[in-house]
């Protein structure tokens, strides 16, 4: 069975490799309908964002791992959380989340539940929790 950590360093390789291929194709397009300088979206910060991506945790479960990384967004450090679930000898990403950007992530805003996150400290990148999703 592959490691987790041997996944997600080819996930994160294989996706940074696919951003730089976007990055051609992207290149024609600014060219065509933007002035020269102008950028409405750098898909360049994406290449970099995946390249220094780092798992932090790796937490098991009965049934799922998970994994929490971290790298750079923006100026600031952005946390990502891929729950993975055993396929053959490897895994598959089963969802994604980040971390709640009005909690940060421990799910409370002073006294009260967070409540883009209900509680969780995580929010899926569809916009929904984990909680959310079960409920429909």
């Amino acid at each position: 069975m592959q490691s987790v950590e041997d996944f997600m360093k080819e996930f994160v390789r294989s996706r940074t490799e696919s951003y730089r291929e976007w990055c051609k194709a992207y290149e024609p397009y600014i060219e065509r309908f933007y002035v020269a300088g102008y950028r409405p979206f750098n898909p360049r910060i994406s290449v970099i964002s995946s390249e220094s991506e780092r798992v932090l945790e790796v937490v098991r479960t009965k049934d799922e791992v998970y994994v929490v990384t971290s790298g750079p967004l923006s100026g600031g450090q952005h946390h990502h959380r891929y729950g993975l679930v055993a396929s053959g000898d490897s895994w598959q990403i089963a969802s994604v989340e980040v971390r709640c950007a009005v909690c940060s992530g421990p799910g409370m805003r002073k006294v009260h539940q967070c409540k883009p996150c209900n509680g969780s400290g995580w929010v899926y990148l569809s916009g929904q929790s984990r909680e959310e999703e079960a409920n429909q």
